[in-house]
């Protein structure tokens, strides 16, 4: 990571991930509307962010509260497994962080027990805080174990 002064530190970048992870899993699991805003308000530069689903089909803030409230998901739980790589750009302002993510839910009734790869890109704002300014979660493999 850079060693400028106002550059993102890498434990904090850790901490940030972990955090929020949870708060999406748990939004998730809400079936809430306002949870859900609520962590895009928190965690994403602004409402219009994306996140990019495995299907590759983005979506911003709307997008999620509809797919979040529809109670497709159900019996959502999930923790970062480990922080792959980061790789700091923007004198150290901003970073892109590689990590994977256990998931466990049901779709449709149908439960699924998944090891997924995260990418997240990260920009620290004037006040100090992280916001992502894009987030991805690629297909993720079963665990059929």
């Amino acid at each position: 990571m850079s060693t400028t002064s106002n550059a993102i530190d890498r434990d904090e970048l850790t901490k940030w991930v972990g955090e929020m992870y949870s708060t999406f899993t748990a939004c998730t699991n809400s079936h809430s509307a306002e949870d859900v805003e609520a962590f895009w308000d928190k965690f994403a530069v602004d409402r219009e962010t994306i996140f990019v689903r495995p299907s590759g089909n983005p979506l911003t803030v709307q997008g999620y509260v509809e797919m979040a409230t529809s109670k497709d998901i159900t019996k959502h739980s999930g923790e970062v497994i480990k922080v792959e790589h980061v790789k700091d750009f923007a004198d150290g302002k901003a970073a892109t962080v590689f990590f994977e993510g256990s998931q466990k839910f049901d779709y449709k009734d149908s439960p699924n027990d998944d090891n997924a790869k995260y990418s997240v890109t990260v920009e620290k704002q004037s006040d100090g805080s992280l916001k992502f300014v894009f987030f991805q979660r690629y297909p993720g493999k079963s665990n059929l174990s």
